[in-house]
């Protein structure tokens, strides 16, 4: 009995010590495969990107600049600037290079790191007035001008004609009860408000506080009650057969006119359109980050940006532009860029208060 008991114990203390070893063992192994996980996530050589929607879906792009610089590339997206502010105040640290719009630049740039590194060189090859532009900006090295667009206005010549000695009040009237298209851009809208009330041609933009506010009663006094939209998203509204005429991005003016075939017209209005630029900020000095930030920058992967976006390269390249219709407006806008306006940064400060009202505004057209 006791001898079975004793048998019995040593069975137990026998299978507890084999059960300890291979708990041990097992825990061990997980621990030095998560500890090589964890390494091998740390030394990755990888680029995480925040940008714009529609300047690095292409898989060309990013297979050439991975390519160039033997990384891995991430990017995450966003479609307003709202949304980018949003994401830079709380995520800003999982970011390596940044695509931002020029618009809201003075709005974080207190936020951002200031490193060493100087991509302020590549602005020697930019055409002669964006390098200009550039330089008189005073932008930190870290800083650089990506791609550019114009604002402008696309016209059914069926129901309405413009032309570039026309005033903003000029333009409304003309288009009488038809439909009218406005870019959902509380900057932009501000900005014509200001040009209609504005007797000296002053070139904007000023502080928010020395400027009409944007303000439901001066927003209607401008476009006279019309048949107004507020929109991004415009193919529908296009093919309304009483479309008159829309104010907004030269991109999404093209994109339709191809998609469509409509023989709309684009004015490039020499008071009234407005040169946006969006940045490239390089986060940090890795050189696996500044690799992607050169390779992005390069003649050639902005040229496959643009035209895919039918937005400019600072370089000028029009001639490596297949499509016809941004070809003749891309030299156009070179030919007239010493004498456009930029539409400039705003100030955080300006920018909440400019948001705060154009959503009363949008709260009040719905």
């Amino acid at each position: 009995m006791t001898r079975n008991t004793t048998t019995k114990q040593n069975m137990i203390n026998y299978l507890l010590q084999t059960y300890k070893f291979y708990i041990t063992l097992i825990l061990g192994t997980l621990l030095l495969s998560n500890s090589a996980m964890i390494y091998a996530k740390e030394n990755t050589r990888s680029v995480n990107i925040l940008s714009w929607w529609g300047y690095l879906e292409d898989p060309q792009v990013i297979t050439e600049i991975t390519n160039r610089c033997n990384v891995n590339v991430s990017s995450d997206v966003f479609y307003t600037n709202n949304e980018f502010l949003r994401r830079i105040k709380t995520n800003k640290a999982d970011y390596d290079i940044i695509i931002l719009s020029d618009t809201v630049y003075r709005a974080i740039k207190n936020d951002l790191p200031k490193i060493k590194t100087n991509l302020s060189g590549i602005s020697d090859k930019f055409h002669p007035v964006i390098r200009q532009k550039y330089l008189a900006s005073h932008f930190p090295n870290n800083v650089i001008y990506f791609v550019h667009s114009i604002s402008g206005f696309l016209w059914n010549p069926e129901l309405i004609d413009l032309s570039e000695k026309d005033q903003i009040r000029t333009i409304f009237k003309k288009s009488k009860n038809n439909i009218v298209v406005l870019v959902n851009d509380p900057i932009e809208i501000w900005n014509l408000i200001n040009k209609a009330n504005d007797q000296n041609n002053t070139p904007w933009l000023k502080k928010y506080d020395e400027t009409l506010p944007l303000s439901m009663e001066n927003f209607l006094n401008v476009v006279q009650n019309k048949n107004v939209y507020l929109t991004n998203n415009y193919n529908q509204t296009y093919d309304q057969p009483n479309f008159a005429f829309s104010f907004g991005w030269i991109g999404d003016a093209i994109t339709y006119m191809n998609q469509s075939h409509k023989k709309y017209k684009f004015l490039l209005h020499p008071d009234l359109s407005y040169i946006s630029a969006d940045l490239l900020v390089a986060m940090n000095d890795r050189p696996e980050t500044i690799c992607i930030a050169t390779s992005l920058m390069s003649k050639k992967i902005l040229n496959k940006i643009g035209e895919k976006a039918y937005y400019f390269s600072p370089y000028g390249d029009y001639t490596a532009i297949n499509s016809p219709e941004f070809q003749n407006i891309y030299q156009d806008i070179f030919k007239k860029l010493p004498y456009l306006p930029w539409l400039e940064s705003v100030s955080a400060h300006d920018y909440a208060k400019i948001e705060e009202a154009w959503n009363q505004i949008e709260i009040n057209l719905h």
